[in-house]
């Protein structure tokens, strides 16, 4: 069904799995300490903006700048580095895998303490995944519209997921208990703590670009785009909820809720894609988000300076834990 949204869902714990795993042991803990963080972090005083020590986020390897603005990079994989990023130490690929790599080693000694070997792929499990541009606005790369149409390029193409090897449930609990552990000796409460509150800063930008007048422009301008084309949407968002869009003209394999991605759609993200380019869509979201973050940034000095010390914390103790 198509949407009229030009809104995406608010990022609720976007997570690495089997983190859900997980949820049921530390929700409520996570919880309560954020509400605690939160309660002492509007008693903190402002600290001069130069006080601030942040984060230095530049493109992954491989990818590269394909337009900048004040403090904003849009990058060829269609993500965009923004003016927040630099608060948040998971925007870093070392930092992320300092505590990733942390995390595993302690819930690994932990099994192996027990006699038991550590799943595959349950290890370090306490990172958010970043939210992939597609959630955002859209397709934004002809390779991906080519490849995958409109579907997460890490979610397949729709044919159903491959099955997970069971696992004993001795071992299950085995691995609640070590991820506790590392939970407890890294404080992950304190980088939930910081991304959380991150997250609410960055969703809050968000729904300010969603709203400004010159999006709206934008919108109107991709669309009369699409429309030449024959393709009907008010909006980047809608294509990718449009299930008579999505495979259409293929077969839905057995297990799959989707047909994989048909030719009759990757066309349609392809014109996605190249009516985005014409109209400078990506262009004009980065630098409205870019120009939202930094007004978020001169008014809630304390609440970074806060972010940050939660984030030292926690990378002075993966770097404690972690072995040669």
């Amino acid at each position: 069904m198509q949407t009229d949204s030009t809104r995406p869902p608010r990022k609720e714990g976007a997570v690495r799995q089997p983190l859900r795993r997980k949820a049921a042991l530390i929700g409520l803990a996570v919880i309560a300490a954020g509400a605690v963080a939160l309660a002492r972090l509007n008693q903190a005083p402002v600290p001069p903006a130069a006080q601030l020590s942040a984060f230095t986020v530049t493109p992954p390897s491989g990818v590269t700048v394909t337009y900048r603005t004040s403090g904003a990079d849009l990058l060829s994989d269609g993500s965009m580095i923004l003016p927040l990023d630099a608060y948040d130490a998971y925007a870093t690929a070392g930092d992320e895998n300092l505590v990733f790599k942390a995390a595993t080693q302690i819930e690994q000694s932990c099994m192996h303490a027990q006699g038991l070997t550590l799943p595959t792929g349950w290890g370090g499990n306490y990172l958010p995944t970043p939210t992939p541009p597609l959630v955002y606005y859209g397709v934004s790369t002809m390779a991906d519209a080519e490849q995958f149409g409109y579907r997460m390029p890490d979610a397949g193409s729709g044919s159903g997921s491959g099955t997970q090897p069971a696992v004993p449930q001795a071992v299950v609990n085995a691995f609640h208990g070590c991820a506790g552990k590392a939970y407890t000796a890294l404080d992950i409460t304190a980088a939930n703590d910081a991304g959380n509150a991150l997250e609410n800063l960055r969703s809050n930008t968000l729904d300010q670009v969603f709203a400004d007048p010159r999006l709206r422009a934008a919108n109107t301008a991709w669309s009369a785009c699409m429309k030449q084309a024959g393709y009907t949407y008010p909006n980047p968002l809608a294509p990718q909820h449009d299930r008579s869009l999505l495979g259409r003209g293929l077969p839905v394999p057995k297990g799959a809720t989707l047909p994989p991605p048909s030719p009759y759609e990757k066309h349609a993200a392809e014109t996605d894609v190249t009516c985005k380019t014409r109209t400078q869509y990506l262009q004009t979201f980065t630098t409205l988000w870019a120009t939202y973050q930094h007004q978020t940034i001169n008014n809630n000095t304390a609440q970074l300076q806060h972010i940050l010390s939660e984030w030292t914390t926690v990378l002075q103790l993966a770097r404690a834990h972690q072995t040669p």
